[in-house]
């Protein structure tokens, strides 16, 4: 009877372990299906900054190129500027002598 009673008590003992390895089982499984879920998420993450940063440096580089379009543009019309100005004096000098000689 003893011994029958030792063996109920050790197989209820097996039984409940058994029960918490399970449920520990699941436990992980759940951490693990977790960690795999923001793994994908943080490199899906991560392609999303990278195709940012990628657009980002095509935008830098496109405005760079159109402020350098855009400065020779201004030292172009800057020569103009200047050029006017010469034959505008030449001009203004030219109706000064005229109005000499008159």
């Amino acid at each position: 009877a003893k011994l029958e009673s030792d063996l109920f008590t050790q197989v209820g003992t097996l039984t409940k372990a058994q029960a918490e390895i399970k449920s520990l089982s699941e436990d992980i499984e759940s951490l693990l299906d977790q960690s795999q879920a923001d793994q994908k998420n943080a490199a899906s993450s991560a392609l999303e900054y990278e195709e940012m940063e990628h657009q980002y440096i095509k935008m830098v580089r496109s405005l760079e190129k159109g402020m350098s379009r855009k400065s020779g543009e201004l030292e172009l019309a800057q020569g103009e500027v200047e050029s006017l100005s010469v034959e505008l004096r030449t001009l203004s000098e030219t109706k000064k002598t005229y109005k000499i000689k008159s």
